[in-house]
């Protein structure tokens, strides 16, 4: 099954690690995109992911 990547909300925020600058253009899909297990881990391995703001009002 491919996910559908058209279907998405895109808005600008901070970065989730210091110095959190507002300069990302954060996009989130409608529907989840399904990855496997092992991508998850490789992903997680090969990337610093950590997240050190917590969330913020709107």
């Amino acid at each position: 099954m491919q996910s559908d990547l058209t279907q998405c909300w895109r808005y600008e925020g901070p970065l989730t690690t210091p110095e959190c600058d507002e300069n990302v253009i954060w996009t989130v899909f409608r529907r989840p995109i399904l990855i496997l297990d092992y991508d998850l881990e490789n992903f997680r391995d090969d990337l610093f992911f950590e997240s050190y703001r917590g969330p913020q009002p709107l």
